[in-house]
């Protein structure tokens, strides 16, 4: 059989149609498939632990003064599981250690801090501190270093260390929505270092579900369960105390020698309508410096 010439360019034309067809059909298969596969969540949150550890590690390889004299404690370049003090003592004028100091640390990515910590005099102490503020750290760090005492040949120095869990750190339940969080200074002046963080989000979690979603997220920061006694901050405008959380975590760590600091976290479930129900977290306590600085 013979075809026209123009019978043959539009058989041709049909062909290839066809195969792009085809070609775009398999391509939207495809893509539909890689859209549905879910991203690897163990990957990128194993990469970021891996980052957090690097940086933590870098902020904490603090080198010791030279020519420092009659180290004691722990050494500087250890990690800190929550609290780390070293001693020392050196010839040279106080200025020149906490020169020394700060720009060593503030070249690392420490921040520095003017709070007042009462134990020493502002003139005789530099304080750090440091914090993720991704988010993906549940830890925040701080160091002193501090003159404690001088002679008339030399001058001792403490430089304290503390890797403790962060106010900050809000895990929520997966599913969690409607997030809203609040955060109030609890006590203005001079312990302005004192806070009250409240979130709240809606899950179709329960009250036996979230207790055992917390309680090894919570451990595993060192914090400790305990039952709240009655109420927790904040209290109402009235000043009321609110209605009884039903389990919490205490967060305690050294912020000097034989000195403890810390937070709590209480939480409280109550049902909606429907299957949902809206959880309340309260965390009051001591940040680790004024993410506003």
């Amino acid at each position: 059989m013979r075809f026209s010439s123009s019978r043959r360019l539009w058989l041709s034309a049909l062909a290839l149609g066809c195969i792009a067809g085809a070609i775009l059909v398999v391509a939207l298969i495809l893509n539909a498939q890689t859209a549905s596969q879910p991203s690897n969540p163990t990957v990128s949150a194993a990469q970021a632990e891996a980052t957090i550890s690097a940086t933590i590690a870098n902020l904490l390889d603090v080198p010791l003064y030279p020519d420092a004299q009659d180290v004691k404690g722990n050494p500087l370049n250890d990690s800190v599981d929550l609290f780390a003090h070293t001693s020392f003592t050196v010839t040279v004028s106080r200025d020149d250690v906490l020169t020394f100091y700060e720009k060593d640390l503030l070249a690392r990515g420490w921040l520095t801090d003017d709070r007042p910590l009462g134990y020493v005099s502002p003139e005789d102490i530099r304080y750090f501190r440091w914090f993720d503020s991704s988010g993906a750290s549940p830890y925040a760090l701080t160091m002193a270093v501090y003159k404690v005492k001088s002679d008339a040949s030399e001058t001792l120095f403490y430089i304290d260390r503390n890797n403790w869990p962060d106010i900050y750190h809000r895990p929520l339940y997966p599913d969690a929505a409607d997030v809203k969080t609040t955060d109030a200074i609890l006590t203005p002046g001079y312990y302005s270092f004192f806070r009250a963080i409240t979130t709240t989000y809606t899950t179709r979690a329960n009250l036996a579900v979230l207790v055992n979603y917390y309680t090894p997220v919570m451990t595993g920061l060192g914090c400790q369960p305990f039952t709240p006694y009655g109420y927790t901050y904040p209290l109402d405008m009235t000043g009321n105390h609110s209605e009884s959380p039903d389990f919490g975590y205490r967060c305690d760590v050294l912020n000097a020698p034989q000195r403890r600091w810390g937070f709590e976290m209480t939480i409280k479930v109550r049902p909606q309508e429907g299957k949902l129900n809206t959880v309340e977290m309260v965390s009051n306590g001591v940040d680790a410096g004024d993410r506003n600085k």
